[in-house]
């Protein structure tokens, strides 16, 4: 019997949140290789998965139905979540971008 290679393990568990098919496909492509990875088109499915796992850190859109990527990343911290956040969109201007950057610690 030949020796089996190693079981690579992926480094630290990150959350796609993006209700964009496409984004989400290429944000994974991107990731895959080094992360463990989760997707989520919904972002109150992703909250509540969030609390539960704990994931190093967050790609969200801000632009998104139910909560948004600001709204999203308020609740992550009320939870206690200190998961690091990465936000995306492709609106040119937000209302909330000082809001955001105030507002989201961490």
């Amino acid at each position: 019997m030949s020796p089996t290679a190693p079981e690579m393990k992926k480094g630290p568990l990150v959350f796609v949140v993006d209700d964009e098919p496409n984004i989400v496909t290429l944000l994974l492509r991107v990731l895959e290789a080094d992360y463990e990875v989760r997707c989520f088109s919904d972002s109150k499915k992703a909250l509540a998965a969030a609390i539960d796992a704990n994931p190093a850190a967050l790609v969200v859109d801000y632009l998104m139905p139910e909560l948004n990527g600001v709204e999203l990343i308020r609740a992550l911290r009320h939870a206690n979540c200190p998961c690091a956040v990465l936000m995306t969109t492709g609106v040119p201007e937000l209302p909330e971008g000082p809001v955001a950057r105030k507002g989201a610690p961490g």
